[in-house]
Parts: C-alpha cells; structure tokens; sequence
C-alpha cells in the first residue's frame, strides 16, 4: 500500500521521521482504541475501517508537521 511504501521511504530517508510516522498512528490507535472499548464495548467493520483511516491521516499529518507544513 501507500502507506507502507511512504513509511519504508522515510525511514531509508530519515530515521527520526520514520520513527515518529510509525509511532503517530500507534498512539492515536491505541487512544482511539480505548474510545471505542468504553463507548461501544468492542469494535465492527466501521472500527476498523475508520482505524485504518486514523492511522493514514495521522502519518500524513506528522510529515506534514516535520517536513514542514509552514508558509
């Protein structure tokens, strides 16, 4: 997938980027995870659908962040 062959890039590329691209999604899934055990009591098809959208939105964002997001 994209998100794979941008990690595995950034990694080759920039190890403290790679790192954090791979930590972001850990953290916000794991938080994310949390949510959904206490609000719904465990977790469907649409959880984990929006899981995997979590994690890729979270990467993009940490480049985004570190490359440089800024005018």
């Amino acid at each position: 997938s994209i998100f794979l062959a941008a990690v595995s890039v950034l990694i080759l590329e920039d190890v403290t980027l790679g790192v954090s691209a791979l930590l972001a999604p850990a953290a916000a899934l794991f938080l994310f995870s949390l949510f959904v055990k206490a609000r719904l009591g465990g977790q469907t098809g649409d959880i984990l659908g929006a899981g995997q959208q979590l994690a890729e939105v979270s990467v993009l964002l940490t480049i985004l962040a570190i490359v440089g997001g800024g005018a």
